[in-house]
């Protein structure tokens, strides 16, 4: 009979332990370092590349020129803004330049696209459904389809980039990028309103032809792990891992796209990669 009476407390002893675990465990997520939460987050090679970054001030992030952008979505007929003039003189020269753009992709369509293999059929790239990744160092355009991030996610097929000359002569180019499985969503259930498509987000920027996405989103969309700037090794044909989850999906790039600037926890760094 005393042996009855010991399992139960041996029970709530044990369930003592694992509560206080756990609230230790929770204070330490809360107040621990930030390199130790990065290295059980994130793992030793991105903890290496964060100790490698240097800080730098609110100031000196305000006062960098990024040197790419992205055009969220190619101007169609009623030349909706973009989020920078490409010419700097006047708003005149943006919207000649984004009729001629306009002009450009309906001309050339997708000529050429048949001689790099693609493998999907439905590549369509048109002012209205596509956005224009501005390399201004190298003085080209890349032209992604709308979604077409999600779309190579899905269907496993890579990211499929018209490079078209700034000066919009000659016939386009094709880059192809592989897409990382990081990159796919781990929402599930909890993305049920519109799909987890709104609620994070693979933001591409190209700068002297280096290649950096920015995966940043809702936590319940796509785990924290799996966020942060992914840069694209093109000996390898991969993306290396350059940062835990930023705050927000914009980061800038140097001219000479070797050197990224960032802010986590509102503390603002500059990696050279």
């Amino acid at each position: 009979m005393q042996l009855e009476k010991e399992i139960p407390q041996s029970r709530k002893r044990a369930y003592i332990v694992l509560l206080i675990a756990i609230a230790l465990l929770a204070l330490f997520f809360s107040r621990g370092s930030i390199t130790t939460k990065i290295s059980l987050l994130y793992g030793e090679h991105v903890l290496a590349h964060f100790k490698a970054a240097q800080k730098i001030t609110d100031t000196e992030f305000d006062d960098i020129n990024s040197e790419t952008a992205v055009m969220s979505q190619v101007v169609d007929d009623s030349y909706r803004d973009w989020p920078r003039t490409l010419n700097k003189s006047d708003a005149g020269s943006q919207v000649m330049v984004n009729s001629e753009l306009v002009d450009y992709i309906n001309t050339t369509k997708n000529s050429g696209i048949n001689d790099y293999n693609v493998p999907s059929q439905d590549l369509v790239f048109t002012p209205d459904d596509s956005h224009v990744v501005v390399d201004d160092p190298a003085k080209k355009f890349y032209l992604l389809q709308y979604e077409g991030m999600y779309s190579a996610l899905n269907f496993g097929d890579p990211l499929v980039l018209k490079v078209i000359p700034q000066d919009l002569t000659g016939n386009p180019t094709y880059k192809f990028l592989p897409v990382d499985k990081e990159w796919e969503s781990t929402g599930g259930l909890s993305c049920f309103s519109c799909g987890c498509s709104c609620y994070y987000e693979e933001n591409l920027e190209i700068a002297n032809g280096h290649f950096y996405v920015n995966v940043n989103g809702k936590d319940f969309a796509i785990r924290p792990e799996r966020q942060g700037i992914y840069y694209f090794d093109q000996n390898k044909n991969s993306w290396d891992k350059l940062t835990p989850k930023t705050d927000g999906a914009n980061f800038k790039i140097s001219n000479a796209g070797c050197t990224i600037s960032y802010k986590v926890n509102s503390q603002a760094f500059s990696l050279d990669v």
